[in-house]
């Protein structure tokens, strides 16, 4: 199984290489650079989940980490907005602070399920001001999900409910 984890990272990574050394003949070498090195992100993030990942306290932890990193750059965006910021949108759609409309509702979907996880955990009465708090943070990130208008991140979204309708039945 480790073997197939890390083959996917070395697909990823010679796609990677791939586009970047297509800007020695593209016209839009920054383009091709832009896209290389994006790839190279997400290798190593695939990386660091598989390492991660091992166990279920590893996979908390990550989880939790990128759901707080999540909230900063929520709360981040929503005191732009609070602020008048006009420059957080392109065209009416939400747009920074990664500059990529479709990527920036799609990582508030992305971060909306840890939160849900979060939400209904009803193990404790101590778990109550947790699930208090990640239904609020699932909130703000559905919220500011839609500010992108992204027909990606809105299909994104759909067919990850129906994953976890299918995977997890009685959630």
């Amino acid at each position: 199984r480790l073997f197939e984890d890390f083959a996917s990272i070395g697909y990823i990574a010679v796609l990677a290489l791939l586009s970047l050394a297509s800007a020695l003949w593209t016209d839009s070498i920054e383009q091709a650079v832009v896209e290389g090195n994006r790839m190279l992100v997400y290798a190593a993030g695939l990386a660091l989940l598989v390492v991660l990942l091992r166990s279920d306290r590893g996979a908390v932890l990550a989880f939790g980490a990128f759901a707080a990193g999540a909230l900063v750059v929520a709360g981040w965006v929503l005191a732009g907005m609070l602020r008048g910021d006009e420059s957080l949108f392109l065209v009416g759609r939400l747009n920074e602070p990664l500059g990529y409309i479709n990527a920036q509702a799609s990582f508030f979907v992305l971060a909306f399920w840890p939160c849900i996880a979060l939400a209904e955990r009803r193990r404790a009465a101590a778990a109550a001001p947790l699930a208090g708090l990640g239904l609020a943070a699932a909130t703000l990130f559905a919220g500011i999900a839609v500010l992108g208008q992204s027909r990606g991140a809105v299909l994104a979204a759909a067919l990850s409910l129906l994953l976890v309708l299918v995977v997890l039945p009685g959630r």
